[in-house]
């Protein structure tokens, strides 16, 4: 997705380079996101209501799963 921001592929969100080349281990998370994504200034925070922070778990459960699934593979 190329944005006002960090350019980023679909998610998990790896950034991309200024060649247009994924970075397979640099993803980009929260208030970084906010060129592509509405509302990230409400990140996920202890308490919050449940709707206000879920993109963001949502976002860093899926980083976090590609990162352990390349952990298992290798």
């Amino acid at each position: 997705m190329t944005s006002a921001g960090l350019d980023v592929t679909a998610p998990p969100y790896h950034a991309v380079d200024s060649s247009g080349r994924k970075q397979e281990s640099l993803f980009v998370i929260g208030l970084q996101l906010a060129s592509v994504q509405w509302g990230t200034a409400i990140a996920a925070e202890a308490g919050a209501p449940l709707g206000a922070g879920s993109r963001t778990l949502l976002d860093a459960d899926a980083i976090a799963g590609e990162i352990l699934t390349r952990t298992v593979a290798a």
